[in-house]
């Protein structure tokens, strides 16, 4: 697995967002580590940059932009439930 990724961040509410290398974190226990193959932004990511879930929802500065993704597993974490999908599952 590859140790950085590129991401789209925003590091102040409604400031433009930057494509970065940002970290790939490996699974905590009981969790999966997806590699993206593809992210989208979309109206969500738009209303978070702005700033409008401050005080509604855990968002925390940067952000990364992006929750709708395509990938594959491409790690385990231990303890994880994998009876229903396998490292390199798309």
């Amino acid at each position: 697995m590859t140790e950085t990724c590129l991401a789209a961040v925003v590091r102040e509410y409604r400031a433009p967002m930057e494509i970065v290398e940002y970290p790939v974190p490996q699974p905590e226990p009981g969790a999966l580590t997806v590699a993206v193959d593809v992210a989208s932004v979309c109206g969500t990511d738009v209303h978070g940059r702005r700033g409008q879930y401050a005080g509604v929802l855990p968002i925390e500065l940067p952000l990364v932009l992006g929750h709708e993704v395509v990938g594959r597993i491409a790690a385990i974490g231990d303890g994880a439930d994998v009876s229903t999908s396998l490292a390199g599952t798309s």
